[in-house]
């Protein structure tokens, strides 16, 4: 058995495309935490539109500078993906009830706070199995809440210094 079949098989079983979706989910957030856009961007199909929560259209393109925008300042970025509720339509179409958190610390400023931003989203996203995988068509942003905090951990200025060898 070669492994596109296994892999069709598994996208056909009752839960195998929840399965391969929420890996999709974990290699966007890996690539999230790499400042890696491309990669975020990879399991969106090339007919991607979004929503946001007040109903206006995101394309790909407009997505693609929006992460280029937040991701470009930041230190460090941590993404989860929780599948809330997962339906198959169909062997090549399923609907993910999800809910994300995006963790990105942001530094304001030489000798300032260095903040940590929060984004939690509740959303609707739909998924077809095509011939490159499973790809996410649409996105529809419901609940999204954002807070904006100091950091607790070291002075922003330590942040910035490489670390300099002591005496040997």
């Amino acid at each position: 058995v070669g492994l596109s079949s296994l892999r069709v098989a598994v996208a056909e079983s009752s839960d195998g495309g929840r399965y391969l979706i929420l890996a999709a989910y974990g290699r966007a957030a890996d690539a999230a935490s790499l400042k890696y856009v491309d990669g975020v961007l990879s399991i969106r199909a090339e007919n991607y539109v979004g929503y946001g929560v007040d109903g206006k259209k995101l394309t790909l393109r407009l997505e693609r500078v929006n992460l280029e925008r937040l991701f470009s300042p930041a230190t460090t970025i941590k993404e989860s993906t929780n599948i809330l509720e997962y339906r198959q339509a169909d062997s090549t179409h399923a609907t993910c009830h999800t809910h994300d958190t995006l963790e990105i610390m942001l530094p304001s400023g030489i000798n300032k706070p260095i903040y940590v931003l929060t984004i939690e989203s509740d959303c609707i996203d739909e998924w077809v199995l095509g011939a490159k995988g499973w790809k996410e068509v649409s996105n529809r942003v419901l609940r999204q809440n954002y807070d904006k905090q100091v950091w607790a951990g070291a002075p922003a200025d330590d942040m910035r210094k490489s670390p300099t060898p002591g005496p040997r």
